[in-house]
């Protein structure tokens, strides 16, 4: 009984000495790593882009659900999705902020395929060219000012 009262008063006051500090440390350590990752999200600086906004047709008609997708030379692509009317809107870094200024390749890409099994064969709904970085005849220059009123008319 002794021996458990010397554990719970003497004993206990280096115990607290070392939890303290221990706690202190791991205040410090979370307010460091607090103040070093506090903006990250908010100050990162992005490559300049411009408005993009357009609209894609095949065979005269809009092209419904494609994936559009503007290549740079150097830097993140930007990417879109056409809705019902052929229309799309790209996204770079932040929804609708555009594509990075300069030239582009452009990619049109439509799978027709909807079947539900695992290796099914996808076939496009586009002309091939129109898929692959190598083959794509579609440029198109981004400016500072950017562009709402892109037409993309696909051909066979």
């Amino acid at each position: 009984m002794n021996r458990q009262r010397s554990i719970e008063s003497g004993g206990s006051k280096p115990f607290l000495s070392t939890a303290r500090s221990c706690l202190r440390g791991r205040y410090w350590t979370l307010l460091l790593l607090l103040g070093a990752t506090s903006g990250c999200s908010d100050g990162t600086a992005y490559p300049s882009t411009a408005p993009i906004k357009g609209v894609v047709s095949y065979k005269n008609q809009p092209l419904a659900d494609a994936n559009v997708s503007f290549i740079p030379e150097s830097g993140r692509p930007a990417t879109g999705t056409t809705n019902s009317q052929g229309e799309f809107e790209l996204t770079t870094f932040q929804p609708g902020d555009g594509a990075i200024l300069g030239e582009h390749r452009v990619l049109i890409e439509k799978s027709s395929s909807a079947s539900t099994q695992l290796y099914a064969e996808v076939k496009s709904a586009v002309p091939k060219v129109y898929t692959q970085l190598k083959s794509t005849p579609l440029r198109q220059v981004v400016s500072k000012e950017g562009d709402q009123n892109v037409r993309i008319d696909l051909k066979d």
